[in-house]
């Protein structure tokens, strides 16, 4: 954030990806970044255990010749490209380069959005895409993305839990990480399914 500029921050939740970056410097972090252990260790585990999912955590799904559309402000960057690591297909990398009314654009062509209750979670809604939001320490009752083709996913614990072991959201640690990305991939083919032309449904 910028006031922690000049040394190295944790970056769990305002980026596009939960993930640690460098400041002040502005480097990439490599494909290994150590500065989030636990995530570090759960990618390594898993790469050994499925090599051919593309060093993520669930196998490959959607269309073959679909494009990954990453979106995120200024000092997003290194973030997003992080991502091409384990993009395993086409990826539009627009952290940082394009303002909001050019974002909505982009949007407008997406087929789903997933990500964080952020500005973009509310423009993907606003544009009409189907949006899940994925919620930790912030309050759905409060934040959830409006509209018909949105859906609401977050871990075992609800924000009162997360708040009473957190009160001031100031612990070092990654509220999000309890949320399973199985839990969030099922929830972007129910959607995907529940928003497709009726005659894909029926097929």
């Amino acid at each position: 954030s910028p006031g922690d500029a000049g040394r190295a921050v944790p970056r769990h939740g305002g980026g596009p990806a939960g993930v640690s970056a460098p400041a002040a410097e502005g480097r990439a972090p490599s494909h290994d970044c150590p500065l989030c252990p636990r995530l570090v260790a759960y990618r390594l585990a898993n790469r050994a255990k499925e090599p051919g999912w593309h060093n993520g955590p669930v196998p490959c799904w959607g269309q073959d010749d679909a494009r990954l559309m990453v979106l995120g402000g200024p000092g997003d960057e290194a973030l997003a490209r992080s991502l091409k690591d384990s993009a395993g297909r086409r990826f539009i990398d627009l952290a940082g380069k394009v303002d909001l009314l050019t974002a909505f654009a982009c949007l407008k062509r997406a087929r789903l959005f997933i990500g964080n209750d952020s500005g973009a979670m509310h423009l993907a809604a606003a544009a009409g895409v189907p949006t899940i939001g994925l919620f930790g320490p912030s309050d759905e009752r409060l934040y959830a993305p409006w509209g018909p083709d949105t859906r609401v996913v977050r871990g075992p614990r609800g924000f009162a839990a997360i708040k009473a072991s957190d009160p001031g959201f100031g612990q070092m640690i990654c509220h999000m990480m309890d949320l399973p990305v199985e839990t969030v991939v099922a929830a972007a083919k129910d959607l995907l399914k529940a928003t497709a032309p009726r005659d894909a449904r029926d097929a």
